[in-house]
């Protein structure tokens, strides 16, 4: 996470957060192919890192993209989608692994860590037309 700020400064936040998530897949599938416990804490700690590093980096670009009043709003559904998602993924996919279920679990985290990669990237990876200011007049129908 010490990090971020450099690598965001050098690719913009988005596209620094996009990268993360893409590098996320293949530690996902080295994890996944390891056979010993030392071949799969490698790529799960520097998986754990990746995630840490775009935390900052997603919340920074989240609150640059919203108007200032809305801020809060966004950062309390942010908050909430990302517990709510956390204990929910937890609930099932500790079932399949405690049912010794390792292949769909394996798939289940590599589609949703694509998924979720792919959303920034088709809604956050180009820049905006309007400043900040001018998309929030101009969603509420106030004049340019």
């Amino acid at each position: 996470a010490l990090s971020a700020p450099y690598v965001a400064h050098r690719l913009g936040a988005a596209q620094a957060a996009v990268l993360a998530m893409a590098l996320v897949l293949p530690l996902q599938v080295w994890a996944g192919l390891s056979v010993t416990p030392l071949m799969f804490m490698i790529p799960y700690l520097a998986r754990q890192a990746l995630h840490y590093f775009q935390m900052p980096l997603l919340e920074t670009f989240a609150a640059g993209s919203v108007d200032p009043a809305e801020r809060s709003t966004m950062s309390s559904y942010r908050e909430v989608g990302f517990f709510l998602g956390s204990a929910v993924f937890a609930k099932w996919y500790g079932a399949l692994l405690s049912s010794s279920e390792f292949g769909p679990a394996f798939i289940l985290s590599g589609v949703l860590a694509a998924c979720a990669g792919t959303c920034y990237y088709a809604f956050y990876w180009r820049p905006a037309t309007l400043p900040i200011s001018q998309r929030s007049a101009h969603a509420h129908g106030y004049p340019d």
